[in-house]
């Protein structure tokens, strides 16, 4: 569930929910974004926002700052899709400097 594929990704959600209904997805994810491995971040990232709701942005944001660009591009991508790119312009609008 940590591929950098969008398909594989919901195709191994979709086989583990056909095995049990008791794994909860969104804190496997949030779980991940702490992890250790590099490349298992930016995949986690995305996998939150393909399941998470708008709650989860608070954890998102925090990886805003990430060292890796790859980490920081799938923040920006999920925080769109979980709070509308509408939230994430005005945002950017109130942090330009005047």
């Amino acid at each position: 569930m940590l591929d950098s594929s969008p398909s594989i990704r919901a195709a191994a959600r979709r086989r583990l929910l056909a095995e049990t209904t008791s794994f909860d997805l969104r804190a496997f994810y949030r779980d991940a974004l702490a992890g250790t491995e590099p490349t298992s971040v930016a995949p986690a990232v995305a996998g939150l926002a393909e399941v998470g709701r708008a709650e989860d942005a608070a954890e998102l944001i925090l990886l805003t700052e990430h060292p890796r660009a790859k980490v920081r591009e799938a923040v920006a991508a999920a925080l769109a899709r979980l709070l509308g790119a509408e939230a994430i312009d005005a945002d950017a609008d109130r942090q330009k400097p005047t």
